[in-house]
């Protein structure tokens, strides 16, 4: 909670639409490491290969959509 806090100091002050670029580039990252990241998955949880390929896909499926808050909050308080 410490390190949440600490970050929330100066991320806060991150304007949405460079917050966005982080996450493009995070999804980026996650496309090119999807088997590596299954791997990982299944060794940690005992997940078939296939299932922890699907955790991964649907985690990108969410940073996708969080790549889209920049026109999502358009109208409230960008």
């Amino acid at each position: 909670m410490d390190a949440a806090s600490e970050a929330f100091k100066t991320w806060s002050n991150v304007p949405v639409s460079a917050r966005i670029r982080y996450m493009i580039k995070y999804a980026e990252l996650v496309r090119a490491n999807t088997d590596k990241l299954s791997e990982i998955i299944t060794r940690e949880n005992g997940k078939t290969l296939a299932d922890s390929a699907g955790d991964v896909f649907r985690g990108l499926e969410v940073i996708e959509h969080t790549c889209s808050f920049g026109s999502l909050l358009q109208g409230e308080s960008l």
